[in-house]
Formats: structure tokens, C-alpha cells, sequence
């Protein structure tokens, strides 16, 4: 083989190798949709920030930001997630395995019996039916669901459970586990309180079983209940945040595409 025929070789390859790269790095699963309510935005490759549909499919590693407007975020599995207006956070995971980075805002969680979700602000690490978690050590055989709140301020972090267990990492060697109808506040220096907070879901057991022989019924997706909490949580948490924008320096390939 001749040297100039060796040369023709190596450039066929890089050029091949070029062109197959940008096609694996777009194989990116889709988690379920992402309904956009109000002024939303999403994040494309390049980092623009473009404008929401009213309805766009959740792919792995989306960058989601609201103004005046709020996103609910559907998976397959049944599970959802509402983010409030002027919020800002990176969606990602793979199907029953969620992860969120939050800089700023509230988000109310309705995760199904079987999935996990770990949240991630300045300073906190909160995870929902985590693998090896507290959580999993103190119960293995619950398997309702577990509903919460989220809020991320430039002062800390509040963890309400609605019904459930919810573990928070407030350091790194210590984790707390809260309870239906308990809060945490964790601020920045890491400095927590553990509260008592009323349950918007009373009737509920931790395992999300019903209480006292109640007759209401939820679908399998919770789509009713969380409906209500969400509105209650939103309402209830409306006009406490006004935050900097707090961003990671990674790159991030998120659900449209930049002209």
C-alpha cells in the first residue's frame, strides 16, 4: 500500500467519524412532554432560548425557563412535574429515572410507585424511591406515591412532603428523612429546620393508601390529584422568590433546535 493511498485512508475515516458524531450525540431518549403554560422557554443546542409550544416532547438534558408562565411535565410512567413561573432548571434521566438541576423557582412533584427523582439546587440534594437511599433502607415495601414541593431561593432550600418519604442531603455525610405533612428549610451555609407543615393530602398514608376507609379515588396516573396540589402549592408559594439567575457552565442539548 502506497504512502499517498494510506493518507486517502485516514481522511476517509475522519471525515466518516465526523459526520456519525453529531448523529449518536442527538440520540437522546424522550422522557414524555413538556405543556407549556404562559410566557416558557426551552434551550437549544447553541444555548438560544426559544419560545414553548403549547405542547413539545421532553428529550434527556432539556433546559427549561419560565417568566410568566408555569410547565408540567408528563412522563410515560405516569409521573409529573409542575415547575412555577420565574424558575429555571435543567431536566434529565432516562425513562423512570429522573434528574433535576434547579437553580431558581418551586417545582411540585407526583412521582409512580417504582420511579425516582433526585433534585439538585445550590444547597440541597433531594431524592424521591432513590436506589440505596435513606428512604429505601427505612421502607422497602412502600410503593404509593409520593407528592412534594420544591423551592430554590438565592437563601436556601424548603422541601415540603405532601405524602410520602423524601430524603434530603443537606451535607455531605448527613441526610434527612421527611414525612407526610413535614417540611425542611436548608439554607446556604447548609443550616437546616425540620418542621411541621399541614398536608394537602391528609387522607393519604405514606405508602398512598387511603385512610379511614375514604371513598375517593384517584386515576392511576394521579393526573386529579396532582392537579389540585399543584394549584394549592402554586398558590401558596406565589411572590416569594426574586433571584438571580444561577447557571452550571456545561453545555446542554435540550428539546428544539436553533435556526
Amino acid at each position: 500500500m502506497t504512502h499517498r493511498n494510506i493518507i486517502a485512508i485516514l481522511l476517509l475515516a475522519a471525515f466518516s467519524f465526523s459526520i456519525a458524531a453529531p448523529v449518536s450525540a442527538q440520540s437522546i431518549a424522550v422522557l414524555g412532554e413538556v405543556k407549556a403554560n404562559g410566557k416558557v422557554f426551552l434551550e437549544a443546542t447553541g444555548g438560544q432560548w426559544l419560545s414553548a409550544p403549547a405542547t413539545y416532547p421532553l428529550l434527556q438534558n432539556t433546559g427549561i425557563r419560565t417568566d410568566d408562565g408555569s410547565a408540567s411535565l408528563h412522563f410515560k410512567d405516569g409521573s409529573r412535574i409542575d415547575i412555577s413561573k420565574n424558575a429555571l432548571a435543567v431536566i434529565d434521566g432516562s425513562s423512570g429515572q429522573y434528574t433535576v438541576h434547579m437553580s431558581k423557582g418551586t417545582l411540585a412533584f407526583n412521582i409512580a410507585p417504582g420511579a425516582s427523582l433526585f433534585v439538585q439546587t445550590a444547597s440541597a440534594t433531594v431524592s424521591v424511591n432513590m436506589k440505596n437511599s435513606v428512604v429505601q433502607k427505612v421502607s422497602l415495601e412502600k410503593s404509593g406515591r409520593v407528592l412534594g414541593v420544591i423551592s430554590a431561593t438565592d437563601k436556601g432550600t424548603e422541601v415540603r412532603s405532601i405524602s410520602g418519604r423524601i430524603a434530603i442531603e443537606v451535607t455531605p455525610t448527613e441526610t434527612k428523612l421527611i414525612s407526610s405533612g413535614e417540611g425542611i428549610f436548608v439554607d446556604a451555609g447548609s443550616t437546616y429546620k425540620v418542621y411541621n407543615t399541614q398536608a394537602l393530602t391528609s387522607d393519604k398514608t405514606d405508602d398512598g393508601s387511603k385512610k379511614g376507609g375514604s371513598d375517593g379515588t384517584s386515576g392511576s396516573s394521579g393526573e386529579t390529584l396532582t392537579a389540585g396540589i399543584i394549584g394549592g402549592v402554586f398558590l401558596a408559594t406565589a411572590g416569594i422568590m426574586s433571584l438571580d439567575v444561577w447557571r452550571g457552565s456545561g453545555r446542554r442539548i435540550a428539546s428544539p433546535s436553533a435556526p
